[in-house]
C-alpha cells in the first residue's frame, strides 16, 4: 500500500477513494492514502456483534480494532463508511 500510495501521488495526483479492512488500517497507512490523495476510506465491518461476525463470517476482528481504525482515519482526516450487513 504505502508504494502504490507514493507511485499513484507521482503518477497521477488524482483524488481517489479506497475500500479496506480494519485490521490493514493503520497511522503509516493512513498518513500515506492521505497524502497519495485519498479522500475517503470505506470500511467492511459487515456486523456490530463480533461472535456473529466471527462465526457466520468468518471475520475475526474485534470492536476494538474496527474502532481504532475509525479513529486513525479521522484523525488523518479522512472520510470513513462502513459496509454493514442487515437482516
Amino acid at each position: 500500500m504505502l508504494e502504490f500510495c507514493k507511485k499513484y501521488k507521482q503518477r497521477f495526483n488524482i483524488p481517489f477513494a479506497v475500500n479496506s479492512r480494519p485490521e490493514l488500517i493503520n497511522e503509516e497507512i493512513a498518513a500515506a492514502l492521505k497524502n497519495a490523495g485519498c479522500f475517503i476510506v470505506r470500511i467492511g465491518v459487515e456486523s456490530g456483534d463480533e461472535g456473529f461476525r466471527g462465526k457466520y463470517l468468518n471475520r475475526r476482528m474485534s470492536n476494538d480494532v474496527i474502532k481504532r481504525a475509525f479513529r486513525i482515519l479521522k484523525a488523518q482526516g479522512l472520510a470513513q463508511v462502513g459496509f454493514f450487513i442487515f437482516g
